[in-house]
């Protein structure tokens, strides 16, 4: 997981979602952004990810292109599309 939440963080800046005028709307991390109960899980939310720059977004959709064709492994196991490979 850290791998992943780094590579999104190197590639796209995190911004709330624009509202029907266009004005980026205001997150609620409020007490009542989360589900009452013992288990602190917030509510659904949007986020918009927009790519840091040109060049990472070149990146990002070249990396998703090769495994898309190629697929991938996570550990031991190859990863396509359709989930695991035999």
């Amino acid at each position: 997981i850290f791998i992943v939440l780094a590579k999104v963080l190197w590639g796209f800046s995190i911004h709330a979602p624009r509202g029907p005028a266009g004005i980026e709307e205001e997150l609620d991390t409020s007490d009542l952004a989360y589900e009452p109960g013992m288990m602190t899980v917030p509510k659904r939310y949007k986020l918009r990810f927009i790519p840091v720059n040109e060049e990472r977004e070149r990146v990002i959709k070249e990396e998703w292109a090769s495994a898309k064709r190629e697929g991938f492994y996570l550990g031991d196991v190859k990863v396509d599309e359709q989930g695991m490979v035999a």
